[in-house]
């Protein structure tokens, strides 16, 4: 069942993603992804960049300030 969404749902949404997105995508590895990020920095003028793994973000986050902060 998990395989037959998947399928289904990339077949629509596959042509929303940008060309940089790389994440859980068919055919895009975490290399590629590394490989095009060399390319970037050798190629641009780059003053910095950032990292974020939110995977456990939803884990830590204070759900009273995050509907107080929504709120406002």
């Amino acid at each position: 069942m998990q395989q037959a969404a998947t399928t289904v749902l990339s077949a629509i949404y596959e042509e929303d993603f940008l060309g940089f997105s790389y994440g859980l995508r068919p055919g895009r590895r975490q290399h590629d992804a590394l490989d095009a990020l060399t390319v970037g920095i050798k190629s641009q003028n780059v003053s910095g960049i950032v990292d974020a793994d939110i995977a456990a973000f939803f884990d830590e986050t204070d759900y009273d300030w995050m509907l107080k902060f929504l709120a406002h």
